[in-house]
């Protein structure tokens, strides 16, 4: 999969060649319109995802000018290492199919699990000030990407589940790659297909 850097031999602008990342193995991105732009930043972290309506928080960051409000977007912090798997990733925090999964996976998990992802997992420390719910929310979303796009090591993703979760996740990282539901009819299935290309 091409970095950025390997697409900056052009004359494009950086936010340009961001958003002519095509998602060749991420077919669900198809289905929600993001807009990529570059953003500097000194603190922690690698990207901001903005939900369609969301403004952002004066204390904190707000929502870049070029990324219509009514449009999902993601600031890229680290543009020369960005990848379509985290465009992937970020995008998990926006589908709705991703959030049944997300809200399904917290509730599976047992209080052996969620302590050591608290322990493994700076998603969790990063939201210091963040209420405990919110906290919660941004750690399982580390889960899911950790394991639906690589960003856990292996050996945590076949240690940490249990196979019901896997079989979950697998399903999640299917819908991922195909852009088509899980359990879906064939009818749906066609539909589906037609509808992300």
């Amino acid at each position: 999969m091409a970095s950025l850097s390997d697409l900056f031999n052009s004359n494009k602008s950086i936010n340009d060649q961001l958003n002519d990342i095509n998602p060749k193995d991420y077919k669900f991105l198809n289905k929600l319109n993001i807009k990529k732009t570059t953003m500097p930043y000194i603190g922690k972290g690698y990207a901001e995802t903005w939900p369609i309506g969301e403004t952002g928080d004066p204390e904190y960051m707000m929502r870049p000018s070029d990324i219509p409000i009514n449009q999902h977007g993601i600031s890229v912090f680290k543009p020369d290492q960005w990848r379509e798997q985290d465009t992937a990733g970020e995008a998990l925090h926006i589908d709705p199919l991703a959030h049944e999964y997300r809200i399904k996976l917290l509730q599976s998990l047992s209080p052996d699990q969620l302590k050591r992802a608290k322990t493994e997992f700076n998603d969790y420390s990063f939201g210091g000030g963040l209420p405990e719910s919110n906290r919660i929310h941004n750690l399982t979303d580390a889960l899911l990407r950790g394991y639906t796009v690589g960003q856990a090591p292996e050996e945590f993703n076949q240690s940490f589940y249990r196979p019901e979760q896997k079989q979950m996740l697998d399903e999640l990282k299917n819908y991922m790659h195909t852009g088509v539901k899980p359990n879906s009819t064939l009818q749906d299935y066609l539909r589906q297909l037609n509808g992300i290309r």
